[in-house]
């Protein structure tokens, strides 16, 4: 298991961690459903929102998954715990949010993750 630390603007720092779960786009999806809807944007479709993949890792079939998130200007307030399981993604976009939840937030990811 891998531990990253990332700063986030001057005050956030969060935590990765790569884990071992496997999941497909569709459970991404969901997960991306629930962080727009808890931010009240129930009107935005997923796929206005999110890039596809594959997820290949050695000795496993590769199996399409979200790899990037683009949530720059969406007036997201906060980001659920949940976003943890969108472990294959690789871009996360939360630039001109009004993000005040991210203080203590532990989230699980591939430690490829880059924020832009």
């Amino acid at each position: 298991m891998h531990r990253l630390g990332y700063l986030v603007g001057a005050a956030f720092v969060i935590s990765l961690v790569a884990p071992a779960a496997a999941q497909t786009y569709t459970d991404d999806s969901l997960v991306v459903r629930a962080i727009l809807d808890s931010n009240g944007l129930t009107g935005v479709p997923v796929d206005a929102c999110v890039s596809g993949g594959a997820d290949c890792r050695p000795g496993s079939p590769c199996v399409p998954r979200i790899v990037e998130l683009k949530l720059r200007g969406r007036g997201l307030r906060t980001i659920p715990a949940s976003i943890g399981r969108l472990n294959a993604l690789f871009s996360l976009s939360l630039d001109d949010n009004n993000l005040t939840s991210l203080r203590s937030l532990s989230i699980r990811m591939a430690q490829n993750l880059v924020f832009i």
